[in-house]
């Protein structure tokens, strides 16, 4: 049991009492911890799990918003069950933890929680609970948060699997030996943007080199018009080389493009089908969880109806009780006097 000092220590009836009825449910309860300090429970308790203070202790809700309440909280069966189902955990050695804040339990009360447990968990033979009872205790601890379990979401995530290209797909090799006039020919390269931004990418080094060829043209010009035939011949013959070179480099490029652009489409095909899926199955999911929800509410209905039902039955029984033992009591007196 709780080795701290602050741990509240149960009457020995009350552990003896609980015990022996865990023996005989044939539950094996390996580890049951009471951590809890006081009998303190907080506002914040209350609030956060929608219940009223006052109609728990049947007092006036305090001035001091952020002082707790002193007083014992009685756990009714139906609430022992939802704080369970909202808080029980299983860990993977098949161990189950319940860590619920601001609760004070009597010997009692604790039978109710394991049973609660075990139904929630199937009613099957637990191999180990281990069952903390956690309380904010001193003022200090006011404002730490419950324990919650957050909503499941289902996030959709488009991955953009489009291959990059890489910069040596880019670059332009330069042609040999061509520089005239202090003009030197680069190789241009570029880096690989991200699969988005490709097509753009690539249809801009279309023009640049579209560019490249009209200054390539002009330069054809100016040499034309030089008087010295043997140099403009050397001159127009690498210009020349210059120019396949480039407008290769342009239709590779733009067959790259063209690639590139086919690819983003289909991946965007594939995109919105698996977004379309996923819709579908969050709206299946949705449909079923309404159903159950209408379900439960149908078998709530119907067992108050069984409770309002028994509740009559019982009291037509008590009724016919005590008419029988008053006819019976008639009875005998009326064959008294018949035999006096």
């Amino acid at each position: 049991m709780g080795n701290s000092e602050n741990s509240h220590k149960i009457k020995k009836r009350h552990r003896k009492k609980y015990f022996k009825k865990l023996e005989s449910s044939g539950l094996a309860i390996i580890v049951i911890d009471l951590t809890y300090k006081t009998d303190f429970i907080s506002k914040k308790a209350y609030e956060t799990f929608g219940y009223n203070p006052e109609k728990i202790t049947g007092k006036e809700d305090p001035i001091r918003l952020n002082k707790p309440y002193q007083t014992k909280f009685k756990c009714d069966w139906k609430m022992a069950i939802g704080i369970v189902r909202k808080n029980l955990l299983e860990s993977k050695d098949g161990t189950y933890t319940l860590e619920w804040e601001a609760l004070t339990c009597s010997g009692e009360d604790l039978n109710l929680w394991v049973k609660a447990i075990l139904i929630q968990i199937g009613n099957k033979q637990a191999i180990q609970i281990i069952y903390q009872i956690r309380s904010i205790g001193s003022q200090n601890e006011e404002n730490k948060e419950p324990s919650s379990i957050d909503d499941s979401i289902i996030k959709v995530e488009i991955d953009d699997n489009a291959s990059s290209m890489s910069n040596s797909e880019f670059s332009m090799k330069s042609s040999p030996s061509i520089q005239s006039n202090n003009l030197e020919t680069k190789p241009q390269t570029s880096k690989s943007s991200e699969s988005s931004q490709q097509p753009e990418t690539s249809i801009g080094k279309l023009m640049e080199i579209d560019e490249i060829i009209d200054i390539v043209d002009e330069i054809k010009n100016k040499i034309r018009s030089l008087k010295e035939p043997e140099h403009e011949k050397i001159m127009v013959q690498n210009l020349n080389l210059l120019v396949k070179t480039v407008e290769k480099q342009k239709n590779d490029l733009y067959d790259q493009t063209m690639k590139l652009i086919k690819k983003s489409k289909e991946q965007n095909l594939k995109n919105r089908k698996r977004y379309k899926d996923l819709e579908k199955q969050f709206e299946t999911r949705s449909n079923l969880l309404s159903k159950e929800k209408d379900k439960v509410e149908k078998l709530e209905s119907e067992n108050q109806l069984l409770k309002e039902q028994s509740q009559k039955y019982a009291n037509f029984i008590l009724t016919l009780n005590k008419n029988s033992r008053k006819f019976i009591k008639q009875n005998k007196i009326s064959t008294e006097s018949k035999k006096n």
